[in-house]
């Protein structure tokens, strides 16, 4: 009985503490999954049709795209088919991506892949050869490349002293050239002989007009065979696909019989390497040639047009700022006792970063407002994401075999990541403060542009692009004095050219308006080249600032 009154008296004490446990239980924090990304589009929409929403708003105006999927989903956002991918918007979380290992974010499926739906190779998906031995052996060739540059600046050298005799030749003291169409004329030949050697066409008797028109070609359908997008029983069906086709087989062809004819002035050097190992693996001279379209299409599709974009800035940049990067060359290049001046134009010299500071910014700068690099992983196991402050929750996760790409674009124009994003400032990495031996350098700055890509699919040609575009730059601005032609109030003007914000510069300048299918594909190409080539007088320059 006294047992009895005892727990009558603590049974509401105990009920009490039973319901606080369940309620603490019930509303207490508790650990659990990162949510999955947000899917683009309207939420009653099926997902097909905000996959094609996407993918039309992206091609019709990719920066209004990109910055407006940044404002309204944060991080990441996942776009269903016909893109199927995440894309990933916020700085720190394209870092997170570039930083993370092979195992954990993979390149290589995708660099593979490409290889087949691209550049046609039959061995696309043999990781033995590819993965063994083709991948290393680009890596370690792309490092070194001086005979490469060196007759890359042979043939600028040419290209500079024609034009000089033309200017020479010329009453007025003056000639007036097509800026894109000469510089993408001189890249083509100077690079196709730097890499690839100055008798590629003699084996199967090709032109460059022949071979220009196959880049071309090829180029055009590029976007669309790479985007894996495209059903493959659709692409054949695609006009564009089956010339681009044809001119990959073009390509294929000229490189095969240069290969059989004992790749004839080119001893040595990464594309003889690259072009030996399907030979090596018996898969004979056409994969080879195969092959080989990767490197001449990379060559050809992005350099030229940031070498273009690049004068362009520079022509339109104050005068001062101009005098000071002439100043730069001129001293770069001087001839004394102790520097010997043209000898200094070497791989070594020019492909470090210390070299040429102030024309390393602009590039950097270029290569910041004037690419759009889609790097795209392959995502084996869940990865984790930080998001960014106020979004609703710290991480989002990318489910396993789904693949992502870093939008740079959108880091590259993020004002809260750089000061007047949208401004072209060609000191933007030139580090002017007073620290001793680092002043005037380039600024670590630049290693947040990703116009290279980043991480394990870094650009591996980086290097030589970058000297080749100190290279022209140097030898063309040292050896001409050049006025812009400006094409602004032509009738088709706002059809033709886009306006640029430059630093120190009160109103805007322009550019040729790009190409916007090419979504993701690197350095800007433009829209009605011919058309939107504006013009530059060229006279001698008859001073020096050294």
């Amino acid at each position: 009985m006294h047992a009895m009154l005892d727990l009558q008296a603590v049974a509401p004490a105990l009920l009490l503490a039973l319901a606080a446990a369940l309620a603490a239980r019930i509303f207490a924090p508790r650990p659990s999954t990162p949510p999955s990304a947000p899917t683009y589009g309207p939420w009653y929409l099926p997902p097909f049709v905000r996959g094609a929403l996407a993918v039309y708003r992206l091609g019709k105006e990719e920066d209004g795209f990109l910055l407006a999927a940044r404002r309204d989903y944060g991080t990441v956002v996942w776009v269903p088919w016909p893109m199927s991918q995440h894309i990933v918007l916020e700085t720190e979380a394209i870092r997170r991506v570039y930083q993370a290992p092979e195992k954990a974010l993979s390149f290589y499926p995708i660099r593979r892949e490409m290889q087949g739906s691209a550049f046609g190779a039959s061995f696309w998906n043999d990781k033995s050869i590819m993965n063994g031995q083709v991948f290393p052996v680009h890596a370690r060739g792309m490092k070194n490349l001086a005979p490469a540059l060196e007759r890359f600046i042979t043939v600028v050298r040419a290209r500079i002293a024609d034009l000089a005799a033309q200017v020479d030749a010329a009453t007025s003291g003056a000639v007036t050239i097509k800026p894109a169409e000469w510089i993408a004329d001189t890249y083509f030949e100077a690079s196709l002989a730097g890499m690839f050697g100055p008798n590629v066409r003699d084996a199967k008797g090709v032109s460059r007009d022949e071979l220009w028109r196959a880049f071309c070609e090829f180029d055009k359908a590029f976007p669309i065979m790479a985007s894996g997008m495209v059903p493959a029983w659709l692409l054949d069906r695609i006009p564009d696909v089956v010339t681009g086709k044809k001119a990959q087989g073009v390509l294929a062809d000229i490189f095969e019989a240069w290969i059989r004819d004992g790749f004839e002035g080119l001893d040595e050097g990464v594309i003889r390497d690259m072009a030996e190992i399907p030979l090596k693996n018996d898969l004979g001279a056409h994969e080879a040639g195969k092959l080989l379209i990767a490197d001449f299409w990379a060559l050809q599709a992005n350099a030229p047009y940031i070498g273009i974009q690049l004068l362009v800035f520079l022509l339109q940049a104050p005068q001062p700022f101009r005098d000071e990067l002439l100043a730069e060359i001129d001293s770069s290049l001087a001839v004394t006792e102790d520097s010997p001046g043209p000898d200094l134009l070497t791989f070594q010299h020019l492909s470090s970063t210390s070299t040429l500071p102030l024309l390393s910014s602009c590039i950097t700068e270029t290569l910041r407002l004037g690419t759009a690099t889609f790097s795209i992983r392959v995502v084996p196991q869940p990865f984790v994401l930080p998001t960014s402050a106020g979004e609703k929750h710290p991480e989002v996760v990318i489910p396993a075999d789904t693949r992502l790409i870093c939008a740079t674009r959108v880091h590259h124009l993020n004002d809260e990541v750089w000061d007047r994003a949208s401004e072209w400032d060609g000191k933007r990495f030139f580090d002017e403060k007073d620290k001793g031996e680092e002043a005037g350098r380039r600024s670590r700055r630049a290693r947040d542009v990703y116009g290279f890509g980043g991480g394990n699919s870094r650009c591996e040609g980086q290097h030589f692009a970058t000297a080749e575009l100190k290279a022209f730059t140097s030898l063309f601005l040292s050896t001409f004095e050049v006025e812009v032609v400006s094409p602004v109030g032509k009738p088709d003007f706002d059809e033709l050219y886009e306006p640029i914000e430059l630093a120190g510069v009160d109103k805007p300048g322009f550019r040729p308006r790009r190409i916007p299918e090419r979504v993701g594909m690197g350095a800007y190409q433009f829209t009605n080249a011919a058309n939107a080539d504006f013009e530059l007088t060229v006279r001698r320059r008859t001073t020096t600032t050294a």
